[in-house]
């Protein structure tokens, strides 16, 4: 769908089979050098300073993370229509129960990543749930408090299919086994806030519980698509570089 846009800073790039949306982007994370990440969803968008403020905001606070508040859409007969304004005070406070407190679709400081185990739990859906809880946790968050991040709300999402969608079989065994590592995050969590660990300790035991759910399969496919990947982004970098020493020429 995409193989007609000829713009070098675009790179395309397959996986198969489908292992989710975490799986994809663990892939990106791991083959990029550079100091940031920003997610949204395929079937989202964002006003065009999205990220320019996500960015100043991380910045400005040397934060771990930064989202701006949400513009929710449905799809109707007449096309998509204003639902809801998601999250319009920030992040929820972190407390026993795993909630949803903020959305995982913002600018992340890579390295931060890295530090906590990355995007990919070994799940195919469902992981931002735990993930925001722990980016909470072990990092600092910033939030602007304008609708930038557009986000549509439809049928056969992996929110609302069948198989995947909230309430369904799939989704409540995922829920379960995430509640688990959560509530041994959380008991790590209230170490760190009595002072016998540091941040770098709490980060260090949230990667090794992450890195224990996800198979080494898994993490073995991760590292060879992103070593591919990132072979094909030093290429497109380089094609840059001749385009764009051509049009100073010109």
């Amino acid at each position: 769908m995409l193989s007609d846009i000829g713009d070098p800073r675009l790179v395309r790039f397959d996986i198969a089979p489908n292992r989710g949306p975490y799986f994809c982007r663990a892939i990106a994370a791991a083959a990029t050098v550079d100091d940031w990440l920003f997610v949204q969803d395929a079937d989202d968008w964002s006003a065009p300073e999205h990220l320019a403020h996500l960015l100043s905001a991380c910045l400005d606070t040397r934060a771990d993370f930064a989202f701006a508040t949400q513009s929710q859409y449905v799809e109707s007969p007449g096309g998509l229509a204003f639902h809801s304004r998601a999250f319009p005070a920030g992040p929820r406070p972190v407390d026993r129960a795993l909630l949803y407190r903020a959305p995982h679709h913002g600018l992340f400081r890579r390295r931060f990543l890295q530090e906590i185990g990355g995007l990919f739990c070994g799940y195919r859906f469902g992981y931002d749930l735990l993930l925001m809880n722990l980016v909470l946790m072990a990092g600092t968050i910033a939030w602007v408090n304008a609708p930038l991040c557009c986000r549509r709300l439809r049928a056969g999402s992996l929110t609302e299919a069948s198989e995947t969608g909230y309430g369904s079989l799939g989704r409540q065994a995922v829920d379960a086994q995430l509640a688990r590592i959560y509530s041994s995050v959380f008991e790590a969590y209230g170490v760190y806030r009595q002072g016998r660990i540091t941040i770098d300790g709490l980060r260090s035991r949230i990667r090794a519980l992450v890195d224990y759910n996800a198979a080494g399969d898994d993490r073995a496919a991760i590292a060879a698509l992103a070593s591919r990947l990132r072979s094909g982004l030093q290429f497109q970098s380089r094609l840059m570089t001749v385009d764009e020493a051509l049009t100073d020429v010109w």
